[in-house]
């Protein structure tokens, strides 16, 4: 039998992108480890907790060897020669695995084009190609220049960037805030990679799409009206699956384990973020 290890990540529960960044490294651990739980901690901090077999040392090496080394990527095409699938091969304590991604659309139309999901929030010249290979260098840079010594040091290394997938809301910048628009500007800004890379492998696990037919971004679990993404905090230690269902509000009729935030989808132009959660109550 294993030992069990807690490894805590302090994170601010009302940004979405941290949220699922811990979800992220939660569905990559317990492909290594199915006994695996999580739950989170909301008293005095707030901090998501992990319980496996593994180290933070060898959690950190697993994620940031793959997560800032594009040799660990690779990319599928349609006919059209559009990105349909990028894999990710993860290694830790001798094994590997593999996670597909397929975040950024529904399905494709009977022209074989790419109908968007309601996570794809780039736009313009940007591909999810673009902006994968361009997250990983940079965060090869910053982990080659400062190595994190904790999860939560990994999710909080941050560097200037002209691109980003927009699930984070510190990163977004309002042209009519700022008085001019960075996007149009083609300036960089601060952008978190790892903690983005690993909120779009949540959001593809946690909140899995194509649940009812396509036909507009409303198919996206998570994603209760329009414009507006929920997600759940449980705070009782949950095996994988289970707190996949605590994710999306579902299967728990004790309001005191689980408690719901609502992220609205801020557009400006052609593109999109996530704003900062808060609280909402559960319809029972």
């Amino acid at each position: 039998m294993h030992l069990r290890r807690l490894v805590r990540v302090g994170v601010n529960l009302r940004n979405p992108v941290q949220y699922l960044a811990c979800c992220g490294v939660f569905e990559i651990v317990a492909r290594f480890d199915e006994g695996a739980t999580g739950r989170w901690l909301v008293d005095n901090t707030t901090e998501f907790v992990l319980e496996s077999q593994f180290e933070e040392a060898s959690l950190l090496d697993c994620l940031a060897g793959s997560l800032a080394d594009w040799s660990c990527w690779s990319s599928e095409y349609s006919e059209t020669g559009e990105t349909i699938r990028l894999n990710v091969v993860f290694s830790l304590m001798g094994e590997s695995i593999t996670l597909g991604l397929d975040w950024w659309y529904e399905t494709l139309d009977g022209q074989r084009k790419i109908k968007k999901s309601a996570w794809k929030m780039y736009a313009g010249q940007q591909t999810v190609n673009g902006i994968t290979s361009e997250m990983v260098k940079k965060a090869g840079e910053l982990a080659a220049g400062a190595p994190p010594e904790t999860l939560t040091n990994l999710i909080s290394l941050k560097t200037g960037m002209k691109g980003r997938f927009g699930l984070d809301p510190r990163s977004s910048r309002n042209a009519l805030d700022a008085g001019f628009s960075a996007n149009d500007l083609n300036l960089s800004v601060e952008t978190y990679p790892f903690a983005e890379t690993l909120a779009v492998i949540g959001a593809q696990l946690f909140f899995p799409h194509r649940t009812r037919p396509s036909g507009g971004n409303e198919s996206t679990r998570g994603w209760i009206e329009k414009g507006a993404f929920r997600y759940g905090v449980w705070t009782i230690a949950l095996p994988i699956m289970l707190a996949r269902m605590a994710a999306c509000c579902a299967g728990f009729e004790d309001e005191g384990s689980i408690f719901a935030l609502r992220s609205a989808r801020a557009s400006r132009d052609k593109y999109s973020n996530l704003s900062m959660a808060s609280h909402i109550t559960l319809r029972r």
